[in-house]
């Protein structure tokens, strides 16, 4: 994980953000070298984190833009949390679900192949969480 490649790509990170003049394009930048490390090590990763900010930025618009803002406050929090309990406990469902059916040999069986919980997911899912909270309270 630590290597002469990556060292390289933090140190060219660091000057680089250095040099914009605006906090706008210093975001962006490290948004986009973030997710480029992200990619470099795991393509699906990268995928699953596009998705979740594109989800949370759409419902952060729709929170600010329509009049139930509770409604759909609550219906984007609980979007995001299911995702969680998806990549969290999907392994553990299809175990405890084919175990069960080893013993009764009456329910489908299903084949799954291991979801492996991109890393930082929970804390990705709770930032959007909360910046959805604050969208809802006005903050942002």
């Amino acid at each position: 994980m630590i290597s002469l490649p990556y060292f390289g790509i933090l140190v060219f990170a660091a000057i680089i953000y250095w040099l914009l003049p605006k906090q706008n394009w210093r975001n962006l930048f490290l948004s986009i070298v973030s997710l480029f490390f992200i990619a470099s090590l795991d393509k699906w990763a990268a995928i699953i984190v596009i998705i979740l900010t594109t989800f949370t930025y759409l419902f952060g618009w729709i929170i600010s833009s329509f009049s139930p803002k509770k409604t759909f406050h609550l219906i984007g929090i609980v979007c995001l949390l299911l995702i969680l309990v998806v990549f969290k406990y999907m392994g553990l469902f299809v175990n405890t679900w084919n175990s069960l059916n080893d013993f009764f040999k009456l329910l489908p069986v299903f084949n799954f192949e291991k979801l492996l919980l991109p890393l930082g997911l929970s804390y990705i899912i709770f930032k959007y969480i909360s910046y959805l909270t604050d969208i809802y309270w006005g903050i942002v």
